[in-house]
């Protein structure tokens, strides 16, 4: 399928613009979620700016410079950060320099609009501090030399590679492998168990997830698509809670089955604590998995999952749910996923949900932090994952980026 930015993103940061028609610096998209997405060179950028805020080009430009300098001093910061941890082991080549800065404006993204905002209005000293608190898992960066099977082992235990460090290598698939074999047993269990229940209202859980717009559309087509099945499932297995109940309905039924391994207890106890929500990848490494962080709380996980690091963008946004075993984090319900220029409509869409939602009992006593609060809403409230995407389109239509 050809891409509609085809031809439009050129190399150096230029773009052809679909609006003064020159090949200049890239400013920006408009509309990316429509049929006919538009290219903006940084000048028609900053009349449109100007024009949606109602200030003149020259604050406009004032403002989007400003914001530069806020962001390239985060880069410098974070790049010397990695060196200084690297070492000699840093390369020191463009190429890793590029995947360094790639990594870091990731992270960059990730933090939301407010963020970046009272950012801009900080003395640079302050702000060197403020980027230093950052955490990021710069070690997933650091190249590992390469070592044949009968070299001597890097970690000095005097024994030959393959006897030492490559078992542990090794042993890290295999034990991802038995986690996921787990997981695939209890999602197994868990589809069988709503198939079976009599105490599930299907026709009214449908609607529920789905809300009334999206399920209009279902309708006129006349079949549920795969994805909008998985979504569905994905809720009702992970996030449906019967009135008064404190533990998901389904995986709370399966923590009953006595005939359950120990390894399937353990990845349902560990999938009624992990919410559905939203991630930017932020690193990735193919075959082994990827970085991801939380776009509400900023918590950075490293995913073990071999085809999620083959088929996942870098920078691009995931709505998944991750969730711990063993040592290793697992990803479940990566269904949709979008370029990360969309995290800040993603953030608002569901900020508004939460702020405006008249269930939310208990989410501000356990938390004074306000992504924390949206993990602890989202997990009681799966279901606007239902709609999200449906009220976002609707948004990107009327607003321009």
């Amino acid at each position: 399928m050809k891409s509609p930015f085809e031809g439009k993103i050129k190399d150096g940061g230029k773009c052809l613009c679909d609006i003064c028609g020159k090949t200049a610096r890239m400013g920006g998209l408009l509309d990316p979620m429509s049929a006919n997405p538009l290219v903006a060179c940084y000048d028609c950028m900053l009349k449109i700016s100007a024009k949606q805020q109602g200030i003149s080009v020259a604050e406009a430009k004032k403002r989007r410079e400003k914001m530069f300098t806020t962001s390239n001093l985060f880069t410098q910061v974070k790049i010397e950060e990695f060196f200084e941890l690297a070492g000699e082991k840093a390369a020191g080549g463009m190429d890793e320099l590029n995947e360094v800065a790639r990594y870091v404006m990731n992270v960059w993204n990730a933090l939301g609009k407010d963020t970046i905002e009272k950012y801009e209005n900080t003395d640079e000293n302050e702000l060197r501090d403020i980027y230093g608190k950052v955490k990021m898992n710069f070690s997933f960066l650091i190249k590992k030399q390469k070592f044949g099977r009968n070299d001597l082992c890097p970690c000095g235990s005097g024994k030959k590679y393959k006897k030492c460090c490559l078992i542990h290598d090794e042993l890290e698939a295999a034990l991802v492998a038995e986690w996921k074999k787990s997981d695939s047993s209890v999602i197994k269990k868990g589809m069988q168990l709503i198939e079976n229940s009599e105490a599930l209202d299907t026709k009214l859980l449908i609607e529920h997830f789905w809300g009334e717009k999206r399920l209009d559309s279902v309708r006129e087509k006349g079949v549920v698509d795969g994805t909008a099945e998985l979504e569905y499932n994905e809720w009702l297995m992970n996030d449906y809670y019967k009135m008064g109940e404190n533990v998901p309905f389904v995986l709370g039924k399966l923590l009953t089955d006595e005939t359950l391994t120990t390894q399937e207890k353990s990845v349902i106890e560990a999938r009624i604590k992990a919410p559905l929500t939203v991630w930017l990848i932020t690193y990735i490494i193919k075959g082994r998995g990827a970085l991801i962080r939380n776009i509400f709380d900023h918590q950075e996980i490293f995913v073990h999952d071999k085809l999620f690091s083959e088929s996942a963008k870098d920078g691009y946004l995931v709505c998944s749910r991750a969730f711990n075993v063993g040592a290793y984090n697992l990803l479940s319900g990566a269904y949709q996923a979008y370029p990360g220029s969309f995290s800040q409509y993603v953030r608002e869409t569901v900020q508004e949900e939460y702020k405006k939602c008249k269930s939310n009992e208990g989410i501000n006593s356990h938390t004074k932090n306000f992504g924390v609060g949206i993990n602890i809403f989202l997990r009681r409230h799966g279901y606007i994952f239902g709609r999200l995407w449906t009220k976002l389109k609707d948004n990107l239509s009327e607003e321009k980026l």
